[in-house]
């Protein structure tokens, strides 16, 4: 999926900058600005894009957001969400808009955010293929353009990628399992415990729970392993001294 940030009407350069960072923090190369209401290459948009500056510089400024959402599938964003048009079926929390776009297949993806001081028109968000919000205060439900950025492209990122980069430290479903096979040997050699079973059940239950890294069930291994061991030659030692 290639995701591209359109922002309507920017108002303040220190936003532009913040966005642009965002946008490489989630990988995202392109980033159109729509009809800019300030300066984009001010000091301050240059200073919050921190290591972005690259995507800031290389942003393109449309004149309408049909022009900057051509050829894509584009989500506009609210904090309001009644702003769609009185239907349900096209408005997302970020949580599902990762799903609903995977599902039906869409290879270019825009996300619209805009303006600073009132958000898309009505007329905007119609324009859009569908509506995402995010559920928050009553109180004071808009979340500043940059927040609200970062969590919709979470939601978007590649969570494979993230996979990849703790494959090896936590443990596998086969460290389980040992685990499992090493627990009921131990139990075994337990006279005192009468229901084994549901006592090896209990464990294997708590420790899919806790996601455990390899390193912490080796060390569980470990530790039932000479549990066992030192049971046995307590044995032996109360045998010889008898």
């Amino acid at each position: 999926m290639e995701l591209r940030v359109v922002f309507v009407e920017p108002l303040y350069p220190i936003n532009v900058g913040y966005v642009a960072r965002i946008c490489g923090n989630f990988g995202v190369e392109e980033l159109y600005l729509v009809k800019p209401r300030c300066d984009i290459g001010s000091m301050d948009a240059i200073k919050y894009s921190k290591h972005s500056r690259r995507i800031l510089e290389g942003a393109k400024v449309c004149e309408s957001l049909g022009d900057a959402v051509s050829g894509t599938f584009s989500i506009g964003t609210s904090g309001i969400w009644h702003k769609s048009h009185g239907s349900f079926y096209d408005v997302y929390t970020p949580d599902k808009l990762s799903g609903m776009i995977r599902k039906n297949g869409h290879k270019k993806v825009s996300l619209v955010i805009g303006r600073e001081d009132e958000g898309l028109s009505k007329e905007e968000l119609r324009a859009c293929d569908a509506m995402s919000f995010i559920p928050s205060s009553d109180g004071y439900p808009v979340l500043n353009v940059s927040h609200a950025l970062a969590i919709l492209l979470y939601e978007l990122y590649d969570k494979g990628a993230v996979k990849e980069k703790f494959n090896g430290i936590y443990a596998a479903g086969e460290d389980e399992k040992s685990f499992a096979r090493q627990f009921k040997k131990f139990l075994a050699g337990r006279k005192g415990i009468r229901d084994k079973k549901s006592v090896a059940m209990a464990l294997e239950h708590i420790i899919r729970r806790a996601n455990p890294t390899k390193k912490e069930i080796n060390a569980l291994n470990s530790a039932f392993s000479t549990s066992k061991k030192e049971h046995v030659g307590e044995r032996i030692k109360r045998s010889s001294s008898s």
